[in-house]
């Protein structure tokens, strides 16, 4: 498993929720393992804005512990869940349809493609030969962070602007 930052609790609590409507998503699957599983991923997509990697089961172990605890289930059935991909699969198909997701289409994915490489293109541009990706965007906007002061950072002396 890759190693992950944790989320804070309460932005899992925040972000977590389920409504009448899921609980009943989540009792139509058979076995504890599968109602787990099925929670976990809805979890993880509400709170990382996508499913987990399939293959292994990416957990991310705050987010498990939060759902396992909010249903009541046991932590340690999740590893039967992560063995049939084929399930892990589907659930993620009958969340799509239940929280009103789709996939994108070929047109769709081509104008996305399209509209990051030319975003990609113009930070490229940007960017100075050496400089820290992460003081770009206050060089654009003039908000640096408060830590920052001109005489540290390349790009805030080359411009002349101050923390």
């Amino acid at each position: 498993m890759v190693d992950t930052l944790p989320y804070p609790r309460e932005l899992i609590a925040e972000r977590v929720v389920f409504t009448p409507a899921d609980h009943a998503q989540i009792a139509l699957c058979r076995g504890v393992h599968n109602r787990l599983g099925f929670a976990y991923q809805m979890a993880f997509l509400r709170l990382t804005g996508r499913f987990p990697n399939q293959q292994p089961l990416e957990l991310l172990p705050d987010v498990l512990a939060f759902v396992a605890s909010e249903l009541a289930l046991a932590l340690p059935v999740i590893d039967a869940y992560a063995q049939r991909q084929a399930t892990v699969s589907a659930h993620q198909e009958q969340i799509r349809l239940h929280l009103g997701f789709r996939s994108f289409d070929l047109g769709e994915r081509e104008t996305l493609s399209q509209f990051l490489r030319e975003e990609a293109l113009h930070l490229d541009h940007l960017a100075k030969p050496g400089q820290d990706i992460r003081y770009l965007s206050a060089e654009i906007t003039g908000s640096y962070p408060a830590e920052t002061s001109s005489k540290s950072h390349s790009c805030c002396a080359e411009t002349g602007k101050r923390a």
